[in-house]
């Protein structure tokens, strides 16, 4: 499903979507700018670029899979067909629209998410990923940065997620 969903985006992206501008719907348009800096800020190091994309700007027969997602990468860059180095966030998704608002938890979601999509970026298949993505969280409850009790659970919902080949096979 991961792969299908990649290669659809990558259609999506090679034939002309493009990050969106922000609606004049938004009070603040650098909401989203400040809410990535913040989330980026708990990480050891930087994604090369993370860019917003509105998925209501998005093609009608992939409006529906952005809108599932809180953000993903593409293997190819759209432009110079070379290995993306880019980070999507879809700007409708819970957890970017909470940080945004200035939750703390969803802030450290954010930064784990972003941790995931960079695994990809450096060649990690999904469960390299969701392992990098742990031990972010681990970082965050042995550092102190999110609350224990928040992070424990956090971390051992992360734990319980079924396994995408799996569930495939079904």
């Amino acid at each position: 499903m991961h792969r299908a969903i990649g290669w659809l985006l990558s259609f999506v992206m090679v034939v002309g979507m493009a990050p969106a501008v922000l609606g004049a719907e938004d009070n603040d348009p650098f909401r989203y700018d400040r809410a990535v800096s913040r989330a980026i800020a708990h990480l050891s190091r930087r994604p090369v670029q993370v860019a917003v994309i509105d998925a209501h700007e998005a093609k009608p027969e992939v409006r529906e899979t952005l809108l599932k997602l809180d953000a993903f990468t593409l293997r190819l860059d759209a432009v110079t067909m070379d290995r993306s180095k880019v980070v999507y966030l879809v700007k409708q998704s819970t957890v970017l629209q909470e940080a945004a608002k200035g939750s703390q938890f969803y802030e450290h979601v954010l930064a784990s998410i972003i941790w995931h999509e960079m695994a990809h970026l450096d060649g990690a298949d999904e469960r390299g990923a969701r392992h990098a993505e742990e031990q972010l969280w681990t970082r965050f409850m042995r550092d102190g940065i999110s609350d224990q009790v928040t992070a424990l659970r956090y971390l051992n919902a992360l734990a319980k997620r079924p396994d995408d080949r799996l569930m495939a096979s079904r």
